[in-house]
Formats: C-alpha cells, sequence, structure tokens
C-alpha cells in the first residue's frame, strides 16, 4: 500500500505546498475514490491562557481518621 505522500509525489503535487493544500487535495482524493466527504482538519492553533496557580491546604489536626477506617 503506498502512502498519501507517495501518491501525491507521483501525481505531481508540491511537497512544498501549504498543509491546508495538501488536505484539500487529499479530500478531493478521498472523495474522488469513495464518493464520501471528510472533514477536512484545522491547522489553526489556538492558544488558552492558563487559569491561575491555586494552593490547596488541609486541616489534618482536625481529621477523623477512624471514620475512614
Amino acid at each position: 500500500m503506498k502512502s498519501s505522500g507517495q501518491i501525491m509525489q507521483e501525481l505531481g503535487f508540491n511537497k512544498n505546498a501549504s498543509d491546508s493544500a495538501k488536505a484539500a487535495f487529499l479530500k478531493h482524493l478521498f472523495k474522488a475514490a469513495t464518493g464520501c466527504e471528510v472533514q477536512t482538519p484545522s491547522f489553526e492553533t489556538k492558544i488558552s491562557k492558563a487559569p491561575p496557580a491555586m494552593q490547596l491546604s488541609f486541616d489534618l489536626d482536625t481529621a477523623s481518621y477512624q471514620e475512614a477506617i
């Protein structure tokens, strides 16, 4: 079985093309071969802000260990 890279090279696809162009080409190949449409992956990178660090504290002196046994 050939890899998608080998198929693209044989068809003359530019290996230096953008990721979105490669995805669109593969999407077209899948649709032509199977008749099914596939979802194109998103290449956006989303940076989310991390929540502020929190410190947990436990009052071990008042904990009742007998209840857990």
